[in-house]
């Protein structure tokens, strides 16, 4: 996997972090009314680390980057095979039952749905082609 590329600072990364972890935290206890003391200690050893050197700044905030990336890419090809698999494989079932012959069938007696064509293209077919 390429090293990412990372447009914001490690301090602002490591906030967004520690941010996030807070307010999972608090939405745990609002919503669920479950114990989750883990993340507070999670981000406070997040923050002070951070804070005490740049380098592990930087180490988190690339790491973080990294997951960031790797999810990414995941989370695309599995939502991609769910619009697939859920939305148009269906649609085009449902088509092919409704529709009876598609716009793409043969109805004439030639084998092929290519048409010759004998046109000489001049300049003016090129411009405004849309």
């Amino acid at each position: 996997m390429k090293a990412p590329k990372i447009k914001q600072s490690s301090e602002a990364i490591i906030l967004g972090l520690v941010s996030g972890l807070i307010g999972v935290y608090i939405l745990i206890q609002w919503k669920w009314e479950k114990d989750a003391d883990i993340l507070i200690y999670l981000s406070v050893s997040i923050g002070l680390l951070s804070t005490l050197s740049s380098k592990v700044a930087n180490l988190i905030s690339t790491g973080w980057m990294y997951l960031g990336q790797a999810l990414g890419k995941v989370t695309g090809g599995i939502l991609l095979s769910i619009v697939f698999f859920l939305f148009l494989t269906p649609i085009s079932k449902l088509q092919k039952v409704f529709s009876g012959k598609g716009k793409f069938t043969n109805n004439s007696s030639s084998q092929t749905n290519w048409h010759d064509r004998q046109h000489t293209f001049i300049k003016e077919d090129l411009e405004e082609l849309w």
